[in-house]
């Protein structure tokens, strides 16, 4: 059974378990739009005009107004949202024949989120961007001050390498799919919106941590065939429970540290 999304499937083999194909196709929008981001970000990055302009409205913002709430909001718990949304479809698949062949999409996320947050996080170490509030100590931000470096967005990084699997694999823009894949691209969008609104990030800081995103997609993809590659028939329930733990675990590190 193949359940063809915008750019791949996920398919259901005769052992009763689930791989993602990533289309050759597929395979060269994603590193081609990586590429893409990557040379937007360092672009916005050199050129800093529009960077500032953007922190300097921030810090113009009313720090109690509708926009920066909003923004706030966001920034904490739209990661965990998302999260709780592919939980949500992981839970239903153990109830539900036609939710199964989704199952693997959800360990593709786990891997995603993983590997592009993980390459992420060092490649701030390297870069050592400083963020805003400290490149530009004499303005008051609403995201106030941060001892981690800018370059990429964790928040951005990690938001969309959740959303991303999902949009990418599962088909429809009708019924519980439409409406799934509409709230967890408009959730990761809110929060990558969310890191400028706040200050708390320069938009290439936002951009690269797109491309960070779409960068580690295919070796999510890779990783995640290699796990179900080893799994037996008799392995798949308790490894549906697993992920549903791990998620469990993730939506709550996600509120607390977000």
């Amino acid at each position: 059974m193949t359940t063809p999304g915008p750019l791949g499937s996920a398919e259901a083999e005769h052992r009763g378990l689930e791989r993602i194909r990533l289309s050759p196709r597929g395979r060269s929008l994603v590193l081609a739009a990586a590429g893409a981001a990557w040379c937007v970000a360092l672009l916005v990055w050199a050129q800093h005009g529009l960077d500032e302009a953007l922190v300097r409205q921030a810090a113009a913002r009313d720090m109690q107004g509708l926009v920066v709430s909003l923004a706030r909001v966001a920034s904490k718990f739209g990661m965990a949202v998302i999260a709780a949304i592919l939980l949500a479809g992981l839970v239903a698949s153990v109830f539900r024949e036609s939710w199964r062949r989704h199952r693997s999409i959800c360990l593709v996320t786990l891997m995603s989120f993983a590997i592009s947050g993980a390459a992420g996080d060092v490649l701030k170490d390297l870069v050592d961007r400083p963020r805003p509030a400290v490149e530009f100590s004499d303005l008051s931000l609403p995201a106030g001050t941060s001892s981690t470096d800018a370059f990429p967005s964790g928040h951005s990084t990690k938001s969309v390498a959740l959303a991303l699997p999902f949009l990418v694999f599962v088909a429809g823009w009708r019924g519980w799919r439409g409406l799934a894949r509409l709230s967890v691209a408009g959730l990761a969008l809110s929060v990558c919106a969310s890191r400028v609104v706040l200050g708390a990030h320069f938009l290439s800081d936002v951009v690269g941590g797109l491309a960070m995103a779409l960068s580690g997609l295919p070796l999510a993809v890779l990783a995640s065939n290699a796990i179900l590659g080893r799994m037996t028939p008799s392995d798949t329930d308790r490894a549906v429970r697993i992920w549903i733990v791990v998620y469990a675990v993730l939506i709550f590190v996600l509120w607390k540290l977000s």
